[in-house]
C-alpha cells in the first residue's frame, strides 16, 4: 500500500513538474477568461438539528440547527464538496458561484397484515410498511475575488467575500394501519433555511496554461440558520435558530483549470 502511495505521489509530481516546463502560454487570468474547479475539503451542506418529529402523541424535539460545516479538529481533504465557476469580468476580478445539491426519496408502501396458523406450511407472513422519505440538501455560494499583482508569474493571491445560502429538508410519512389506528395523517417534516456573509483570503498556483492549485481560507464566517418542525396538521411549529461566527476556518482546495 504504501508503495502504491509513494509511486502515485512520484508519477502526479513528474507530470506537474512536465507540465510546467513546458508550459508557454501565459498562466495569468485574464478579462474574459472563465474557470472550473472542484472543490475538496470539510463539507458545507448545514445538516445539524435535522430532527423530523415522530408520529403524535410523541415529543416534538426542541434540537436547535447546528453548523456542521465548521470544525476545529475534522477536516478531511479528500471530501469532494462541490464544484466552482469563475468569471473574470477584469483582469483582476473575478465573479464566481459555487455549490452542490443532494437529493433522495423514497416511495411509501402500506403494510400488510398476515395470518399466523401455528403452522409454517399455511401462515402468511406479514409486510411492514415502507416510510416514505424525503431528503434534501442544497448549498449555493455566490461572491466575488481581487487578485493582486506579484513579482511570481504563476502564483496569483486573492482576497474575497461570499455569500452562501443553505437549504435542507427532512420528511417522513408512515402509511401503515395497524388495526383501527393510523400511523400517520400526513407527512413530518423539518426543514432548514440558513444564510451568511463570508470573507475570504487564498492563493492560486499555475502548474501550466490551463491548469491550477488552489487553497482557500475563510477569514471571518457568519452564518444565520433557522429550523421548522411540522407533526402535521393542526399542530404549529417548533423553531429554532442558531448563529456562528467563526475565524480563519473553513479550508480547501480547489483543482482547477481555466478557459
Amino acid at each position: 500500500m504504501i508503495r502504491k502511495i509513494f509511486v502515485a505521489c512520484a508519477l502526479l509530481l513528474s507530470i506537474l513538474t512536465y507540465a510546467q516546463s513546458t508550459s508557454e502560454g501565459t498562466t495569468t487570468p485574464l478579462k474574459g477568461d472563465f474557470t472550473g474547479s472542484l472543490l475538496l475539503g470539510r463539507g458545507r451542506f448545514l445538516q445539524g438539528g435535522l430532527t423530523v418529529p415522530p408520529p403524535v402523541p410523541q415529543t416534538v424535539s426542541g434540537d436547535a440547527p447546528y453548523n456542521n460545516t465548521v470544525s476545529a479538529n475534522s477536516n478531511d481533504v479528500t471530501n469532494m464538496i462541490g464544484a466552482e465557476g469563475r468569471y473574470f469580468v477584469t483582469d483582476r476580478i473575478s465573479l464566481l458561484m459555487s455549490g452542490g445539491a443532494i437529493i433522495r426519496k423514497t416511495p411509501g408502501m402500506t403494510n400488510i397484515p398476515g395470518v399466523d396458523t401455528g403452522n409454517n406450511a399455511s401462515s402468511i407472513p406479514a409486510f411492514e410498511s415502507v416510510v416514505e422519505t424525503s431528503n434534501v440538501d442544497l448549498n449555493v455560494n455566490v461572491g466575488s475575488q481581487y487578485f493582486f499583482n506579484t513579482k511570481y508569474k504563476r502564483v496569483h493571491p486573492y482576497m474575497g467575500v461570499t455569500i452562501p445560502f443553505y437549504y435542507a429538508k427532512r420528511s417522513q410519512y408512515d402509511p401503515a394501519i395497524l388495526g383501527n389506528e393510523i400511523v400517520d395523517v400526513s407527512e413530518r417534516r423539518v426543514s432548514l433555511h440558513g444564510i451568511g456573509a463570508q470573507s475570504t483570503a487564498g492563493i492560486d498556483y499555475y502548474f501550466a496554461e490551463a491548469l491550477f492549485l488552489g487553497i482557500e481560507i475563510k477569514t471571518v464566517n457568519y452564518v444565520f440558520a433557522k429550523t421548522s418542525k411540522y407533526a402535521g396538521p393542526g399542530f404549529g411549529e417548533r423553531s429554532a435558530q442558531t448563529s456562528t461566527v467563526s475565524f480563519f476556518s473553513q479550508p480547501f482546495i480547489r483543482l482547477g483549470f481555466k478557459f
